[in-house]
Formats: structure tokens, C-alpha cells, sequence
């Protein structure tokens, strides 16, 4: 009966053993991870540290150059809008855009009427982009 009982006992030292090792892995790998971040970390602080003078140059020269192109190079935007006039101000509508129109004519281009119309909410540097207004019925 001894020899059946050693058998069926589980030597304790080996099971220690065994569950530190599974620790001591776990513990490692997550160091590892952590020292592989460290490592990056590091390399990323030094590779910058090295190469400032360029990056700072290079972020100065894209700086002037996309502010130049932003102000010389004019981009066309167009924006829309569905408008349901209330109480058949149809015809309003319609005056009130022939009207703009007409203060952005070439031969009577008057900026200050216009934007006093738009009570000052638009910079004047703006308006002066605008090319015209347009307006199309939708028809449903």
C-alpha cells in the first residue's frame, strides 16, 4: 500500500517548483514588454535629440510655405442650403439674392453695403471672395 501511495501523492517540492517557474515566465515576458517600450521610448527621445535642427527646419519651412500657398492660391468653395420659406415669402427670397447679386456686379461692386447686410458677421477680407449668389427651386 506505500507504493500505491507514492504514486498517488503529488511531491510538493516539484509543484512549487513547477508554479514559481510559470510566475517567473509571466513576470519575465511582462518585463520584457515594458522593456521593449523603454527601449522604443528611449530610441525615439535620442533619434529626435539627433535630428532637431532639421525637424525644427523643416516644420519653419512648411509652416512659411503652407501659409504663402494658403494666401496665394485661391481654392473655389461652394456651400448649399435647402430653404423652406415660411408663409409664401417666396418672392422675398428671390428679391433678397437678386439684390446680393447686384451688390457684387462688377461694374457696382459695393463691399460696404454688403456687409452691412450681413451686419459685420462676415470679415470684409471674405466678401470680397464672394463671387455670387445663386439660388434654384426644388422641386419635390
Amino acid at each position: 500500500m506505500s507504493e500505491n501511495n507514492k504514486q498517488d501523492e503529488i511531491d510538493l517540492i516539484q509543484l512549487i517548483h513547477l508554479i514559481g517557474n510559470a510566475f517567473q515566465r509571466l513576470f519575465n515576458f511582462i518585463g520584457s514588454i515594458f522593456g521593449g517600450l523603454f527601449d522604443f521610448f528611449i530610441k525615439t527621445i535620442i533619434y529626435f535629440k539627433g535630428h532637431l535642427i532639421k525637424i525644427a527646419i523643416a516644420g519653419v519651412v512648411g509652416y512659411f510655405v503652407g501659409d504663402y500657398v494658403q494666401e496665394n492660391f485661391h481654392n473655389r468653395y461652394e456651400s448649399s442650403m435647402v430653404v423652406k420659406p415660411n408663409f409664401n415669402s417666396t418672392r422675398q427670397l428671390y428679391a433678397n439674392i437678386a439684390y446680393y447679386n447686384q451688390l457684387l456686379s462688377d461694374g457696382n461692386t459695393d463691399f460696404e453695403k454688403l456687409d452691412s447686410v450681413f451686419r459685420k458677421r462676415i470679415p470684409l477680407k471674405n466678401l470680397k471672395k464672394i463671387i455670387e449668389f445663386k439660388i434654384e427651386p426644388l422641386l419635390e
